[in-house]
């Protein structure tokens, strides 16, 4: 059951996308000095995004299941490698890619038109706000690892450029921290991949086609690997990059030095959206 059915031709999902970075390439071609027109423009893209995620989630048909995709766009990206642009929504990725766009929209709006480096701040934020949202949508390893880190580029920029205090200090931080989570998380996806094919043949990072074959990934193992199991390594690899934005004690050193140095909006985000995405990846993956 949904309010409406959106035409089934229509990407969607991929509108959600552009709609921020077409938002940020205008930013970038717009003029320094006019503060107004830069805010305006980001604005505009936000609510834009705002509007066309919450048609998305009035079109989503509730009653056949909270984890049921729909709206799925999948094109053979690098088929050489089983690399697919496969894009989806569910009851579990819906409403959190509502709340993006809503707090992109709150933290714009806030930005103070006299703030420094005014264009570049808001060009990032929408750069962000696309690589979030990816994150959510994202149903193949590889797309979402490269949404993954797309997100930590303009989050070090906007906490080392626009924060306070020790601001290059908690951006370094931060940056290490999530180089370190995003190379065991990568380490885990090649693994997946591998593991994959070699008991099937057919080379796929589709999360969707993973779950549907477990013995093809790492549902169901061989025996006889040691006291730590295949499954167990993997966990880890996907499990302390999630746990590493979550954040999860002992990783969580990072947080009160990014907290109380960045600008309010991007506090906004963090509070609001990136924490949340960890736990997004454990429930996903």
């Amino acid at each position: 059951m949904s309010w409406y059915t959106l035409p089934g031709s229509v990407p969607w999902l991929t509108l959600s996308l552009v709609i921020p970075l077409a938002g940020a390439l205008l930013v970038a071609l717009a003029p320094s000095e006019v503060r107004r027109v830069v805010k305006q423009l980001g604005v505009l893209s936000a609510v834009i995004t705002l509007v066309l995620v919450l048609a998305i989630i009035g079109g989503f048909q509730h009653g056949v299941g909270n984890l049921h995709l729909q709206f799925e766009e999948s094109l053979r990206w690098i088929p050489s490698l089983g690399i697919s642009y496969h894009l989806g929504v569910d009851g579990l990725s819906l409403f959190l890619l509502g709340l993006n766009a809503l707090l992109f929209l709150i933290a714009i709006v806030i930005v103070d038109p006299l703030m420094p480096r005014l264009k570049q701040f808001i060009l990032l934020m929408l750069i962000l706000e696309a690589a979030t949202a990816g994150i959510l949508l994202s149903l193949d390893l590889v797309l979402f690892y490269v949404f993954w880190e797309a997100m930590l580029v303009p989050l070090y920029f906007l906490i080392g450029v626009w924060g306070e205090g020790r601001r290059v200090y908690a951006a370094f931080k931060f940056l290490i921290y999530t180089v370190i989570g995003s190379f065991a998380m990568l380490v885990a996806i090649l693994a997946v991949a591998a593991i994959s094919f070699s008991q099937t043949g057919h080379l796929s990072f589709d999360w969707t086609v993973l779950v549907q074959h477990p013995a093809a990934g790492i549902w169901h193992l061989p025996a006889g690997l040691g006291t730590i199991g295949i499954q167990q390594l993997l966990f880890i690899g996907f499990g302390l990059a999630f746990a590493i934005k979550m954040p999860i004690f002992p990783l969580h050193t990072w947080l009160p030095p990014a907290y109380t140095s960045s600008p309010i909006p991007v506090v906004i985000v963090f509070a609001g959206l990136v924490s949340k995405l960890g736990a997004y990846g454990f429930l996903r993956f």
